[in-house]
């Protein structure tokens, strides 16, 4: 590997799914929330990885305790509004997604918002059926 082409063809053939899973979920516990959600875009396997409950509950437990040593309490908030749902084995189907807004709030009686994410940063289009 000498020279820059070198370089350039081994970043183009190196492949995310090398790395060991846990590793993976390692880096991906340590994102703050926004970036976690730019995430979801880059595959399906993320993307259902970063969505799974499971996934969620050991970040947000990661987060709280990040939180706590600096005494700041947030809750991300997830809303999403369309036409035509179905619910189908306990879950919601929105067929036709208008409008999904994320944000994070804080934890206290106003429920002050913390600050809006950008999403999603895919078109629209492709989120309408995203698994």
């Amino acid at each position: 590997m000498d020279n820059i082409q070198d370089i350039t063809q081994l970043i183009y053939t190196f492949k995310v799914e090398a790395f060991p899973q846990e590793i993976i979920h390692e880096i991906l516990f340590r994102l703050p929330v926004k970036s976690l959600i730019n995430c979801t875009s880059v595959c399906k396997p993320w993307r259902s990885m970063i969505m799974n409950q499971s996934f969620i509950h050991a970040h947000f437990s990661h987060t709280v305790d990040f939180a706590n040593q600096k005494d700041i309490d947030l809750l991300l908030f997830h809303r999403i509004s369309g036409s035509g749902r179905t619910i189908y084995c306990h879950n919601t189907v929105i067929h036709k997604v208008e409008v999904e807004v994320h944000s994070l709030h804080y934890d206290n009686k106003a429920f002050d918002v913390h600050s809006k994410i950008e999403f999603p940063i895919a078109p629209k289009k492709k989120l309408l059926n995203p698994l």
